[in-house]
């Protein structure tokens, strides 16, 4: 029976872990539930959510988050747990306490329980900003969030559109909950605490209010807060400060922080760029990357795939189920099972999620149910050659230039290297000059930050001679691992390793 396909399965993981190691949990993507025991406090957690892994030691339980993806982690015995994400904490309720940790991105918490109990407090309408619970030797302080605000839309007086957003500010709050109505009947959950949220006011023409509370960390309710708008369709937005605001000089641009996150500055927000894949797809260039101080930012909608770019044959996709598929001759394929999916050489990071809506406007195609060849459309080459193959119709059709293979619209990062599979050859595809296929050749001054299809062909050339490993794509970007290669390049050929392709560098590769 084929092996099921695990690597993007939704599944139910049960783990009971008893020793003092550190214990990792299966490296795929889970939902369900994980129960998991803190050999030093001898306590056991409930974690409920979806994540990448689970990683449990004696003191500490290290979640992989995967991008949009949320957790819940539970004790039953009311221990406070503190985390390494900010704005996270501890939410201490009737009968257990909780910790909410939801990531935007692909990130990795660090969540460490204490021996500590925390205290309920049920909130209410007090107007005092701490109450104290306990007897009289004394208890916990239970701190309310106050100086807690909400506007909508920098406190606008109208907006021609029901998308808006909301700016909250609170001191002492971890958590809040927005709503349209005042009583909240249309949310449940809380949410982390952050200082601007994207939000939908409801129904037809005329005023419209937001509601908000926030909770702090040790239980603590704040009374409501709410800000009025009048919704008017085809009106002019207007806001008191629209006049005066300053624009900002990152609007539009690729910046950083500190991390290796790149984002969008778009309407005053930072949108995450979450792959490279993401980052091409959109025409960005790594060179127009701007490092800067985002800590005044708030962070918006991930940037995706353009409603334009062209999902090719030889392409893997999957929608926000398990299945992933090969494009071949414009249709999908299924690939059945993990087996045939790694048979076939294909790379888990070389998949396009894309929307389901998407991936509904193709054609399904006949299932992938054995790795003996691949769907027609793929890219391949062998481990032994840096020549590059079209499988079409059974048969390999070698792209003989640089040029063609661009020419063809083709993607360097979508190339599968192969072994197992052998094709009889078909017709070539580019231009021959006197029976001899041309030849790349350099000469260009190549160092990092550069960028390009000699880049690409460099990369290539040092993944052929065995400095560039074989698991780093080719990106055509002169990064530091390309780098790397090219000074293990150079020491071993007797030139000084300066890490770039000047002239005797160049008169090197143009001879190998």
């Amino acid at each position: 029976m084929p092996k099921l396909f695990l690597k993007y399965s939704v599944f139910i993981l049960i783990v009971s872990l008893m020793t003092v190691s550190p214990v990792l949990a299966a490296n795929v993507s889970f939902s369900g539930t994980t129960n998991v025991y803190i050999t030093d406090l001898a306590l056991t957690l409930t974690i409920v959510g979806t994540t990448n892994s689970i990683e449990v030691d004696s003191s500490t339980v290290t979640l992989t988050m995967c991008a949009d993806c949320e957790v819940i982690i539970t004790s039953a015995d009311k221990k406070i747990m503190n985390t390494d994400k900010a704005n996270t904490s501890t939410i201490c309720n009737l009968s257990n306490s909780t910790v909410q940790i939801y990531s935007t991105v692909a990130e990795t918490v660090v969540v460490t329980p204490t021996s500590e109990v925390c205290t309920y407090s049920s909130g209410g309408s007090s107007s005092t900003d701490t109450t104290s619970s306990g007897g009289g030797g004394g208890g916990t302080t239970v701190v309310k969030p106050s100086n807690t605000s909400v506007k909508i839309n920098d406190d606008a007086d109208k907006t021609s559109s029901l998308d808006v957003t909301l700016t909250l500010a609170a001191t002492n709050a971890t958590l809040f909950m927005v709503s349209n109505n005042a009583d909240f009947t249309d949310v449940s959950v809380w949410e982390n605490y952050t200082t601007s949220r994207n939000w939908t006011l409801s129904g037809t023409s005329g005023s419209k209010t937001v509601y908000a509370k926030f909770r702090s960390s040790s239980g603590g309710e704040s009374s409501v807060v709410s800000d009025s708008i009048i919704y008017e369709p085809g009106s002019e937005d207007t806001s008191p400060d629209s006049e005066t605001a300053a624009e900002d000089p990152l609007e539009g641009k690729l910046v950083k922080g500190t991390t290796n996150s790149v984002y969008v500055v778009d309407d005053g927000l930072l949108r995450p760029i979450t792959s490279a894949k993401i980052f091409e797809a959109n025409g960005y260039n790594w060179s127009d990357i701007t490092v800067a101080d985002l800590s005044g930012y708030s962070e918006g909608d991930a940037i995706t795939y353009p409603e334009d770019f062209n999902f090719t044959d030889g392409m893997t996709v999957k929608g926000t189920d398990a299945k992933v598929y090969a494009i071949s001759e414009g249709k999908i394929r299924w690939l059945t099972t993990e087996d045939v999916f790694l048979g076939l050489n294909y790379k888990w990071s070389n998949i396009y999620n894309i929307s389901d809506a998407r991936l509904a406007t193709y054609t399904a195609g006949e299932d992938v149910t054995t790795s003996d060849s691949h769907p027609d459309g793929v890219l391949v080459k062998y481990a032994d050659s840096s020549k590059v193959y079209l499988i079409e119709g059974a048969k390999k059709r070698w792209i003989v230039s640089e040029q063609a293979f661009n020419d063809a619209g083709y993607q360097w990062t979508d190339i599968l290297e192969i072994s197992a599979q052998t094709y009889e050859d078909g017709d070539n595809i580019g231009s021959q000059v006197l029976g001899v296929a041309y030849e790349e050749k350099f000469v260009s001054f190549l160092s990092l930050g550069s960028t390009g299809d000699e880049v690409r062909l460099l990369q290539q050339k040092l993944k052929d001679l065995g400095y560039l490993a074989a698991d780093v794509n080719i990106t055509g970007y002169f990064g530091n691992q390309t780098k790397d290669a090219v000074m293990k390049l150079q020491q071993a050929n007797g030139i000084n390793p300066v890490g770039y392709v000047g002239p005797t560098t160049r008169q090197l590769l143009n001879s190998l």
